[in-house]
């Protein structure tokens, strides 16, 4: 009887293990890729288009560069050091 029971056990963990095998595998097919669909040259002429007009339009929107404050002449006078600045004044 205990060569028996111990074969019986065996042969459940044996079956369990072949459920689990066989249940990851399922999963797994599951999560494989797809095939993709063919695309014609119309169609992928049509998608770049629409990307460049979208970067176009992007491009657009941008406001213009402002001047730069630092860089305006006043009255003509320019100075490149603090003792100039001062005598400027």
């Amino acid at each position: 009887e205990e060569m028996e029971r111990k074969r019986q056990q065996q042969l459940e963990k044996k079956a369990e293990a072949k459920a689990l095998l066989e249940q990851e595998l399922a999963t797994i097919k599951v999560g494989g890729k797809q095939p993709t669909a063919k695309l014609t040259r119309a169609e992928i002429m049509a998608a770049t288009e629409k990307r460049n007009n979208v970067a176009m339009k992007k491009k657009e929107v941008e406001k213009p560069i402002e001047e730069n404050l630092n860089r305006v002449v006043l009255e003509g006078e320019t100075a490149r050091g603090i003792d100039e600045a001062l005598s400027i004044l």
